[in-house]
């Protein structure tokens, strides 16, 4: 879990992330999952989602060995797409 704040110490985002335990039985290669990922729509434009995914996938790879990241959204989430295709 790491989480963004503003100036007043008041969390304004958050992505929560783990590794996914089915290489195990599956022999893929270690890879993490986005769980969750929020930014408070007042905001949204800062390039906050942005720090959060990438320091997430940092901490993955570095830390437990991923090589990739993967994420589940919905159709319906534009912004999602937007900043997911970055």
């Amino acid at each position: 879990l790491w989480v963004a704040e503003d100036h007043d110490g008041k969390i304004v985002g958050y992505v929560l992330a783990k590794m996914d335990e089915d290489t195990i039985t599956t022999k893929d290669p270690p890879h993490g999952h986005i769980t969750s990922l929020s930014v408070l729509r007042s905001h949204r434009k800062r390039g906050i989602a942005t720090a959060l995914m990438r320091r997430s996938q940092m901490e993955m790879e570095n830390v437990m060995g991923a090589h990739y990241v993967s994420l589940h959204v919905r159709r319906s989430n534009r912004a999602a797409f937007r900043l997911y295709s970055q």
